[in-house]
This record gives C-alpha cells, structure tokens and sequence, in this order.
C-alpha cells in the first residue's frame, strides 16, 4: 500500500509542476506575475527547496542502515577515495599547466 501512495503523491507532484509551468497557468498574466515574479519566484524557489528537503528525508527513512553498517570499511574507503582523488589530479594538471605556459603570455601572469 505504501508503493501505492508514493506513485499517487508522485503523480500529485507532476500536475502541480504543470499547473504552476508557463505552460498552462503561466500563459495569463497575473498568475505568471504572482508566481514567476520577483517575490514569486523566492516563494517557488522556497518551497522547492522544501520539497527536496522532505523528499531526502523520506528517502534516509527507507534506507537499510544494517547494509551501510556492514559495509563500514568498503564505504569509508570508496568515499575517501571519491574525495582525494579529484585532489590529487587538480594539484597535477595546475603543475602541468604552470610547466606548459608561457612565462611572457598575458594570462599566465598574477597581477600585482
């Protein structure tokens, strides 16, 4: 049942988007300036923001903790990995680049 009630407030979700596009309502004027305008916009933006938020949330409650817990050591290491890796290839190819420019070339020189 709960599969049932995902897919239903999933389809909720997908009119609402295009009810609320340029689309169908965004074609009149007043409901494209009271959503789409300067104070519109913050408030779409905000509750989208909010429905991220409380769709992470659900999906962090039907995770499986005991998979992450048992695959502590292999996580941490693939994470770890995921972050020094892009590092370590920046730090070489900003050498690589310093090595290749021209030392009189206009955009290699830091100004002063």
């Amino acid at each position: 049942m709960r599969v049932k009630s995902i897919m239903i407030s999933e389809l909720y979700i997908m009119q609402a988007g295009f009810t609320l596009s340029p689309t169908l309502f965004g074609n009149f004027y007043w409901i494209f300036n009271l959503f789409y305008g300067q104070h519109g916009i913050l408030a779409v933006e905000t509750f989208a923001n909010l429905g991220i938020m409380y769709y992470v949330f659900l999906s962090g409650l039907e995770m499986n903790s005991d998979t992450i817990l048992r695959l502590r050591k292999k996580g941490t290491s693939i994470a770890i990995a995921g972050i020094v890796t892009p590092m370590l290839f920046g730090v070489g190819f900003l050498a690589i680049q310093k090595k290749l420019l021209d030392k009189n070339d206009a955009f290699s020189q830091t100004p002063k």
